[in-house]
């Protein structure tokens, strides 16, 4: 169950449909997980929306872009490839792009204050801004959390966050899960394509369905479960390296067959 929040009227801008199994993505922040998330899920066949307020990162996803220095193998041609059919957009206002997508992947997790202890400042305010741009859309928006994060913060800080800002409910008017899943630097293209068994935390059968459907070509049943059992699986001894220099970034992985997981 999730927290609850009192539903208002609210203006309301109409959602992007969603067609042909297709959604359009938007991915806020262009680090190495969000250009890899981007190039993968284009590669894929979906129109994404690359969200970052930094000039330095969108610059990376233009046409002329360099795109040298980038060392993960298949990267710098993915990302020529999509931004060359358009299925790759940059942008660097959040709104446009939740606005123009019907999902939204937020990388950022939480960081350290400076004494070590979680920092939950920028997700809460990623959280609060996407709920006041989900409470001007039409139709059922779902959020995926992809960076490790203690148990219950997905709930406790990015869903809390966008129904005090939204004044929706998660799982009713929107949905929210958590994949923490991880591809390995210098594999991480290759993981995504060949991704293991993981599990998948989901509050509601539309999250499932949306995002199984994002990944339907990729040929591996997750383990549906419970957004929190998710973020312990995340940080469980052998589920993944989470060295910096070692794995590139959690991942969206193997939702292909979710539908057929009986959600």
């Amino acid at each position: 169950m999730f927290v609850t929040a009192s539903h208002r009227p609210v203006p309301t801008a109409p959602a992007r449909p969603v067609t042909g199994h297709r959604p359009v993505i938007s991915v806020i922040g262009m680090g190495p997980e969000g250009l890899v998330t981007v190039a993968a899920l284009a590669d894929l066949g979906h129109r994404v929306i690359a969200v970052d307020m930094d000039p330095d990162r969108l610059a990376m996803l233009m046409p002329d872009a360099d795109l040298q220095d980038l060392t993960e193998p298949g990267l710098a041609l993915l990302l020529r490839q999509g931004v060359a059919s358009g299925r790759i957009t940059a942008c660097d206002d959040m709104m446009e792009g939740v606005l123009s997508s019907d999902v939204t992947i937020v990388t950022g997790g939480c960081g350290q204050d400076a004494f070590g202890a979680p920092d939950s400042y920028a997700l809460t305010a990623t959280g609060r801004a996407l709920g006041r741009m989900l409470a001007l859309k039409d139709g059922f928006h779902v959020v995926l959390q992809q960076a490790p994060v203690a148990p219950g913060t997905t709930r406790g800080v990015l869903i809390a966050a966008m129904e005090d800002g939204s004044g929706l409910e998660a799982g009713r008017d929107f949905g929210v899960c958590h994949w923490p899943a991880r591809l390995r630097a210098g594999r991480a293209l290759a993981d995504f394509r060949a991704p293991s068994q993981a599990v998948l935390g989901v509050g509601d059968r539309r999250t499932a369905i949306r995002i199984g459907a994002i990944l339907s070509q990729l040929d591996v049943t997750p383990v549906l479960t419970s957004i929190e059992v998710a973020e312990m699986a995340g940080g469980l001894p052998g589920h993944s390296d989470t060295r910096p220099d070692n794995v590139i970034f959690p991942m969206l992985g193997a939702l292909a067959q979710v539908r057929r997981a009986g959600v």
